[in-house]
């Protein structure tokens, strides 16, 4: 299952203006238990491997809101588990959804020191993933007044 962005998809990405504001909507499905390898513990924190993969990932997430996001001008405003899928098959278990300045600012933050060491939670807590890109210049085209969440 992938949980990172293929070479292509990367590719796409990188077609879209990259000054563009862009908001990711992240789909979550967790190994009960974490899949730690190798060495753990990230940003001169100790962790214990006993952790279930939902507890992985929010450790992932805690780092990344505390140390990585306001760096590049992100922000999460919505994270949590998902209560039902009433249309489709896939079953997650939570969304993330977290907005950047721009497409460059978003495509930056995993290049920032110490990154790496925040994403071996990802790694370890995650069994599948599904990210949704929107930017901005294509939503005011939809012509849906508000369609776009403003920053505060």
């Amino acid at each position: 299952m992938l949980i990172d962005p293929t070479q292509e998809q990367l590719e796409k990405l990188s077609t879209l203006d990259q000054r563009e504001p862009v908001i990711f909507i992240n789909l979550m499905r967790f190994h009960e238990m974490a899949r730690y390898t190798g060495e753990e513990g990230s940003v001169d924190r100790p962790y214990t491997r006993e952790v279930s993969g939902r507890e992985a990932y929010q450790r992932y997430l805690s780092l990344i809101e505390e140390t990585f996001m306001a760096r590049v001008g992100g922000r999460v405003f919505l994270a949590g588990p998902v209560a039902a899928v009433v249309v489709g098959e896939a079953e997650w278990d939570d969304v993330v959804v977290a907005e950047f300045p721009t497409i460059g600012d978003a495509l930056r933050m995993p290049r920032l020191d110490g990154y790496d060491d925040a994403a071996v939670h990802r790694t370890a807590g995650v069994r599948e993933a599904e990210t949704i890109v929107l930017v901005q210049d294509a939503m005011q085209r939809m012509a849906i007044p508000g369609a776009w969440i403003t920053r505060v």
